[in-house]
């Protein structure tokens, strides 16, 4: 699993699992104003491009 996140909490939760896991940061900038569903949305595909 690759987690595309900097949150050590995310990270934390996988590390309690016990689930593999490979950290890569992707270098866009996240939007945070609109309807949660489309913001939500945008910034997994930015991240997954």
């Amino acid at each position: 699993m690759i987690l595309a996140s900097r949150s050590p909490q995310r990270r934390a939760i996988l590390e309690q699992l016990g689930i593999p896991f490979s950290v890569r940061v992707p270098g866009v900038e996240e939007l945070s104003a609109g309807p949660p569903e489309q913001v939500a949305a945008e910034n997994a595909r930015r991240k997954a491009a």
